[in-house]
This record gives structure tokens, sequence and C-alpha cells, in this order.
């Protein structure tokens, strides 16, 4: 039997049926269109698909991960820096850095399984930090 909650939009109860994977269409300004799958709850009486914060995590960090394939195409080299010097950089540990990073506050490229931080990001995150 499927997972089932109250709506969140209408109020209907028992109609939000959990899915996991909804796809999503993504269009961002300076990305090419793409489509993510993440598990939302998609209501049978209004049509509505919303997630919960659980659920908006894991398409936030679907969404960074797309956004840095495209990326590795357009970055150079000198253009991006480790995670360790990142945190030096933030004056933050190393976690929190992965961490924003994942959650996409940072835009990142991978080379191999590593994340690579893009240094103008990492700048405008430090702005908006303090700011």
């Amino acid at each position: 039997m499927p997972k089932t909650q109250d709506c969140h939009v209408c109020g209907s109860e028992s109609a939000a049926v959990y899915k996991k994977a909804i796809p999503t269409d993504i269009k961002l300004k300076g990305f090419k269109k793409f489509t993510v799958e993440c598990p939302s709850w998609e209501c049978k009486s209004c049509g509505e698909i919303y997630g919960g914060k659980k659920e908006n995590a894991v398409l936030y960090e679907k969404i960074a991960q797309e956004k840095a394939k495209q990326l590795a195409n357009k970055v150079k080299a000198s253009e991006i820096t480790s995670l360790t010097l990142a945190a030096k950089m933030l004056h933050m540990s190393r976690q929190a850095v992965h961490k924003a990073v994942k959650k996409g506050q940072i835009n990142y490229v991978l080379i191999g399984n590593q994340m690579c931080p893009i240094i103008k990001d990492i700048e405008h995150y430090a702005e908006t930090r303090t700011a």
C-alpha cells in the first residue's frame, strides 16, 4: 500500500501519494534545460506535486549535480579550487563547505569523483553570508 498523507495544498485527507521518482523539468538561466527525477508527493484530488524538506534536499542536490556536469565544459582549471582551500577562503570547516556545495549554494565541477568549487562562486557565497 502506498504511503499517503493529507494534501498540503488543497487539504484533502489522505489524498497525497508518495512517489519515489517524479520527473521534474528544470530551466535555469545560463544552463540547458534538464530533467531530474526526485521523490515527491502527488495529490490525487488537486493534482499538485510538492515535496517536504527531505524531498527538496534531494531535488537541490540533483540540480547541483546537473549544473556541475554542464559547467565542466565551461570552466577553466584556473577558476576552480579544492574543498580544503575553499574552507580556508571562507573560514569554515571542510564539512560545512561540502554541505554548501552539495546543497547547490556554491557551484562546482567534478574532477574524477572530487567536487571542486568555482572560485567566483565561493567569493559570492562569502559576500552573501556576511551581508
